[in-house]
């Protein structure tokens, strides 16, 4: 099936969904009983509830449809900001290694100064 057919089944049921929440809205508004209106309302609120959540997989389902295309300039761009970063980044970790290493001598050099002290 695809998206388009799924999108077509949506608001089909959406339809569906629309036309019972205006037929229990309808009754209610016609019968004086509150007694049959309340039982009528856990159906009442079912079907706003399935009107609502349809409407959104409806725009949800279109919104996956929308293909965005990028100039090949900006794509450009893009692979030079993350060759930048993957650059930055290995530079920092062989500081970080560097600095590691250099602490662990000056300890160790400590540490034999405080032995023969």
């Amino acid at each position: 099936m695809t998206a388009a057919e799924r999108i077509e089944r949506m608001k089909a049921a959406l339809t569906a969904a629309e036309a019972v929440q205006a037929e229990i809205e309808r009754r209610n508004d016609g019968d004086s009983s509150a007694f049959r209106v309340a039982q009528r309302e856990p159906v009442l609120q079912r079907a706003i509830a399935e009107v609502r959540d349809t409407r959104r997989k409806i725009r949800d389902l279109e919104a996956a449809q929308l293909g965005i295309t990028l100039p090949p300039e900006v794509v450009d761009k893009l692979e030079e900001q993350a060759a930048r970063l993957n650059a930055a980044t290995r530079a920092n970790a062989l500081v970080d290694l560097a600095m590691a290493s250099l602490t662990t001598v000056l300890n160790g050099v400590t540490e034999v100064r405080g032995t023969l002290a």
